[in-house]
């Protein structure tokens, strides 16, 4: 039987783009035994593919039955508890389950688990959960689980402290690899953006990671110059001086005064030297 599992496991290995690569390791390797399982385990569910229906395979072509462990269980939990692996690699450490797991032998070719009660504030550090077991419509049972769980992400960190207005390709922030399980906060994601084009809106701390609302676009306009505003519509566009109020990155939103009738208008930011004026019920 432990042959046809490596077998299994290989051919897993090699349908890279249908499947789950996983790493797994025993929590407590000198207290496992045939007859008593050890029910402290890891596995981590590693990025980018994920299949649509989550299942550890087997081969029951041949009418044989397989036998599935731990490891297999907490890869279908991992699996359940993160549908969106770009969000990170899952890490699940199962510290008490009742009763306590045996190994499930089946001819089906396939177990999975239905999460019966899920963390109602979602993924955390530690919480309970309770599942059952099942090979196509045969029940091998109902379990509770007290779970510990870490969210790992390449995430941007300041090395030192960063000063405010620093921008981002001066600021030598660094990727780490870092649990980002208990972040209720968006982290920052470069994109599509050069970092020469973004600065801090506030001061990090060394070591700590750089999030969404840390960051804002570098301007190219600033308070009191004068720039050009365009305003267009289908057939023609006019444009006069104004000068603005605000600095302003592109994409932004402004206020400017018409240097001529002192009126105030709104506009986009265009680039350094334009905005788009924007017109009542229209763009």
């Amino acid at each position: 039987m432990t042959t046809q599992w490596v077998q299994n496991l290989g051919a897993l290995a090699l349908a890279s783009l249908t499947a789950w690569s996983v790493q797994a390791q025993s929590g407590s390797p000198a207290a496992a035994s045939p007859t008593q399982p050890d029910t402290r385990f890891l596995a981590r569910i590693v990025p980018p593919v994920m299949t649509n229906g989550i299942s550890v395979l087997g081969n029951s072509a041949q009418g044989q039955a397989d036998r599935y462990t731990e490891k297999d269980l907490l890869f279908l939990l991992s699996a359940r508890l993160q549908p969106k692996p770009e969000l990170g690699e899952l890490e699940l450490e199962i510290m008490r389950l009742a009763p306590p797991w045996k190994p499930i032998l089946t001819s089906t070719g396939a177990i999975d688990v239905q999460i019966l009660d899920r963390p109602v504030s979602g993924l955390s550090s530690q919480f309970g959960l309770r599942f059952e077991v099942k090979s196509g419509d045969k029940s091998f049972g109902i379990y509770f689980a007290n779970v510990k769980a870490r969210l790992y992400r390449e995430v941007w960190v300041a090395p030192t402290t960063v000063k405010r207005g620093t921008t981002l390709d001066q600021a030598g922030l660094v990727k780490e690899r870092r649990d980002v399980i208990n972040f209720r906060d968006t982290t920052f994601s470069q994109d599509a953006f050069e970092l020469s084009d973004l600065r801090l809106a506030e001061s990090v701390n060394a070591g700590a990671i750089v999030l969404a609302r840390h960051v804002q676009a570098r301007p190219v306009m600033f308070r009191n110059d004068h720039v050009q505003a365009v305003i267009r519509d289908d057939v023609m566009s006019v444009s006069t001086m104004v000068m603005v109020m605000s600095d302003g990155a592109p994409g932004q939103l402004v206020k400017a005064r018409n240097l001529r009738t002192k009126k105030e208008v709104q506009g986009k930011v265009i680039d350094a030297n334009t905005i788009e004026v924007l017109r009542r019920g229209g763009r």
